[in-house]
C-alpha cells in the first residue's frame, strides 16, 4: 500500500520540491498507519465488574458457611445436654460426631478471609495443644485439674479466669477442653449417685463427677457464646454494583488471605509432630490443615475465583499460586506421609504467603 501510493506521487508531480513535500506527506500517513497496527502496550487493569462477582462470591460463602457452623454448635450443645441426662457409650458417641463436625466447620470458617477473628478470641475458642491434667484428673494424678481443685468455683468467669493462667497450654476453654472431656472420659465419669439433680451431702468423688459435668455443660455454652456475635457480623450484605470497588478493599482481601495461609504454616509443625493426639484426632493430624488449604484454594479458584481477577495481570503468579495449592493439597490428603513428604509440605506453605504477597504487589501498582 506505502510503495504504491508513493509512486502516484512521483509520477503526478513534476517539480523536485513538489515531490519531495508530497514524499513527506506520504511517509507521515504510512507512519500514522503504522502506528494504527502496534498493539496496545498499556497494562491491563483489574477488572471492576468480576472484583464486584467475585466479592459478592466470598459473601455467600462466609454466609453459608457461618449458617452451618452456627448450626452444628448448637447441634452440639444439644447432644451435649442428651448425654448428660443419660451418661451412656450411645450418646457420648453421638456428642463426638457432634464435636467433630462443629470443629470441622470452626476450622473451615475461620480459614475465610471475611472471618476476622481477633487472636484472644480465637485462643479462647481454640487454644491447642493443650495440658489434659490442667483441666481435669489424669490416671497418674488423680488429684490433678482444675475439676478437683475444691477451692476453684465452677463457672464461666472462673474457667475464663483460669485459662492460660500461666502457661498457653493450660487451657480451659474452647473446643479442645470439651474434646478432652467427651473423647478422653467414659460415661460413668459423668454419673452420679443422683444421676441427674445432686444434693448437698455428695460423697467427694461424686462432687468431682457433679464438677465435671458443670464443666462439660459450661464449655458447650461457652462455644456458642462466644461465636455468636462473629457468626452475626461475619458477612456483610453485598456491595451493589454501582458502589466503586477500590484497590485498598482487595488489598485488604489478600492481607487477610496471606494471615490465613501464615496460619497453615505456624501449624504444620504442630500438626505433623508424632505424640499423643486427643483420641478424636482432631489434631496430630493433616485433617485441619487439609481444610485450611481447601479455603485457600476457594478464596483463590473455585467458588470464589480471585486468581482469575489477576490472571491479566499476573499470571505466573496466579499459575505458581495454584500449583502450590494443588500440591499442599494433595500431601495435605495422603493417607501415609514420610519424613521427605513432611519436610516437602513444610516448604510448600512457607511459599504460599510470599505467592499471595506477589499478588498485592501488583495490585499496588496498579
Amino acid at each position: 500500500m506505502a510503495n504504491h501510493l508513493l509512486t502516484r506521487l512521483a509520477r503526478s508531480h513534476g517539480e523536485s520540491i513538489e515531490w519531495r513535500r508530497s514524499l513527506a506527506l506520504a511517509l507521515v500517513l504510512l507512519l500514522s498507519a503504522c502506528a494504527d497496527s502496534e498493539p496496545d502496550t498499556t497494562p491491563p487493569r483489574l477488572d471492576v465488574t468480576k472484583a464486584h462477582v467475585s466479592l459478592a462470591a466470598l459473601q455467600a460463602l462466609s454466609l453459608t458457611q457461618g449458617r452451618g457452623l452456627l448450626s452444628s454448635v448448637e447441634n452440639l450443645q444439644g447432644s451435649i445436654e442428651d448425654f448428660l441426662q443419660l451418661p451412656d457409650g450411645e450418646r457420648q458417641e453421638t456428642a463426638q460426631t457432634a464435636w467433630r463436625s462443629a470443629h470441622e466447620a470452626f476450622v473451615s470458617f475461620t480459614g475465610l478471609p471475611l472471618m476476622n477473628l481477633p487472636e484472644p478470641a480465637h485462643y479462647q475458642l481454640d487454644a491447642w495443644p493443650i495440658e489434659p491434667g490442667y483441666l481435669d484428673t489424669l490416671a497418674a494424678y488423680p488429684d490433678s485439674g482444675l475439676i478437683s481443685d475444691l477451692t476453684v468455683d465452677i463457672s464461666l468467669e472462673s474457667l475464663r479466669d483460669q485459662h492460660g493462667f500461666t502457661d498457653v497450654t493450660e487451657v480451659s476453654l474452647g473446643f479442645h477442653a470439651l474434646e478432652l472431656l467427651i473423647f478422653a472420659r467414659e460415661p460413668k465419669d459423668f454419673v452420679t449417685q443422683t444421676t441427674i439433680t445432686p444434693v448437698d451431702d455428695l460423697a467427694a468423688s461424686d462432687e468431682i463427677v457433679t464438677r465435671r459435668r458443670r464443666v462439660l455443660s459450661l464449655l458447650a455454652e461457652q462455644i456458642l457464646v462466644d461465636l455468636s456475635p462473629w457468626l452475626t457480623t461475619s458477612a456483610p450484605e453485598p456491595l451493589p454494583a454501582s458502589v466503586d470497588l477500590k484497590n485498598q478493599q482487595l488489598l485488604e482481601l489478600l492481607t487477610r488471605s496471606r494471615q490465613r495461609a501464615m496460619f497453615a504454616q505456624s501449624q504444620v509443625d504442630k500438626l505433623l509432630i508424632a505424640g499423643t493426639p486427643l483420641p478424636s484426632q482432631g489434631h496430630g493430624s493433616r485433617a485441619d490443615l487439609s481444610r485450611r488449604v481447601t479455603s485457600l484454594q476457594q478464596i483463590f479458584f473455585s467458588p470464589v475465583e480471585l486468581g482469575a481477577l489477576f490472571l491479566p495481570m499476573a499470571g505466573s503468579a496466579v499459575n505458581a499460586l495454584q500449583r502450590t495449592l494443588e500440591e499442599t493439597q494433595g500431601l495435605c490428603d495422603l493417607t501415609d506421609i514420610d519424613d521427605n513428604q513432611k519436610a516437602q509440605l513444610g516448604l510448600l506453605l512457607q511459599m504460599l504467603p510470599d505467592q499471595i504477597e506477589a499478588l498485592s504487589q501488583v495490585l499496588a501498582e496498579d
